[in-house]
């Protein structure tokens, strides 16, 4: 049951993920385009056959993934408004905290009982009330 909240919880971060890996694949496409030289040949006329041109092909994939980042992007900024809602919904504003550090700012368990002066044994039994609740909430 508390892996239906955990898996509605996680969408956000799992959106962001793909928009830091698409933003990898970016940087690195354009970093090899920026290597690539062209040589032209005198002595051979142009044809209409079909040219390979590889920076025409990374700047197509380039605008390709920004507009699927962008479509993530978007995707998160939806998301993540739905899931502040249902956290707002929790009662307890220490459970409140606990989700939106571990589910919206996606810090380790380590960090989320350092910022929540807790030991981590007790963050873990505060994210599982949390979670509880949260199935309540998502089920009413």
């Amino acid at each position: 049951m508390q892996n239906q909240a955990k898996t509605y919880l996680s969408r956000y971060q799992n959106l962001m993920a793909q928009c830091r890996s698409l933003q990898l694949s970016i940087i690195s496409i354009r970093e090899n385009a920026e290597n690539i030289t062209v040589r032209l040949d005198p002595n051979k006329v142009q044809s209409s056959a079909k040219i390979h041109d590889p920076i025409a092909e990374s700047a197509a994939a380039i605008a390709d993934m920004e507009r699927m980042q962008s479509a993530y992007f978007k995707e998160a900024k939806t998301v993540l408004e739905e899931i502040m809602r249902l956290i707002k919904r929790v009662p307890d504003e220490r459970l409140q905290n606990l989700l939106i550090l571990r589910y919206v700012d996606g810090l380790t368990w380590e960090v989320v009982a350092a910022q929540m002066n807790y030991e981590v044994r007790q963050v873990h039994r505060l994210h599982g009330d949390a979670l509880e609740q949260v199935n309540r909430i998502m089920m009413s």
